[in-house]
């Protein structure tokens, strides 16, 4: 049976992201929530993962609901004060409006056709307060040619041993992490995450087709516009209507 990404490599995701800076995400966020002028927002983050981010934000806001498509990520959530719910990034479940939904770390990306993420982002409408905005990062190509080969890497952590193995497919724009893991018990598993790497004018067109309109693009962690040199672009996005 094929293993849900994220089911093994939830146990040893906070070594693989020890050398992310949660802080400085956290700030680059808090300003663009202050550039937007939203005081004491309810937020919902969406592919929250262990909730690093949310633990950054929760000392600043107070109404924050974590949310994954991973119930094993969700359970390896050490902050038990945060709110927290399962569910698909496609289809939420939610009748309450939030003044702020985010999503980090090219979690969008994960989103593989065209379908999905304009079905993501009718989904993201369905709980959006009118006045409020959608903020998520994505990955861009230049990030995959870059990258890619640094996250061939092996390591261990708590007893478990994993070998990473990233590959970006030109062609097909699909940018795949292989796993391979030996848990302690010594069962070997195996992993596949895939992200499509969209040219960034597809999420202008699906966020036209969603009910939204571009307000920014940044070149990520700035607020300078996204260029043919960024890695990663921040889209905030607003309800047309």
């Amino acid at each position: 049976m094929k293993n849900l990404p994220y089911k093994y490599v939830a146990l040893f995701y906070s070594h693989l992201m020890e050398s992310i800076d949660y802080s400085v995400w956290g700030e680059y966020l808090t300003d663009l929530i202050e550039w937007e002028g939203i005081k004491h927002p309810s937020i919902l983050e969406l592919s929250s993962g262990l909730g690093n981010l949310s633990m950054v934000l929760s000392k600043k806001y107070k109404k924050i609901l974590c949310s994954d498509n991973s119930l094993d990520m969700l359970l390896n959530f050490k902050n038990h004060k945060i709110p927290k719910l399962c569910f698909d990034m496609r289809a939420i479940p939610l009748k309450k409006e939030f003044d702020i939904v985010l999503s980090t770390f090219d979690s969008i990306n994960y989103l593989l056709t065209y379908k999905d993420l304009v079905k993501h982002l009718k989904s993201v409408k369905s709980c959006l307060s009118k006045n409020g905005f959608y903020t998520f990062d994505a990955s861009l190509e230049l990030n995959s040619v870059k990258y890619s080969k640094l996250l061939n890497r092996k390591g261990e952590f708590d007893n478990i041993k994993y070998r990473q193995r990233s590959f970006y497919d030109l062609e097909k724009k699909i940018h795949t992490n292989k796993f391979e893991i030996i848990l302690p018990d010594g069962k070997n598993i195996k992993e596949t995450h895939r992200q499509k790497i969209y040219p960034i004018e597809i999420f202008f067109k699906a966020a036209d087709a969603s009910g939204f309109y571009v307000q920014d693009c940044f070149n990520c962690f700035t607020f300078d516009s996204v260029n043919k040199k960024s890695e990663r672009a921040q889209f905030i996005l607003r309800r047309n209507d």
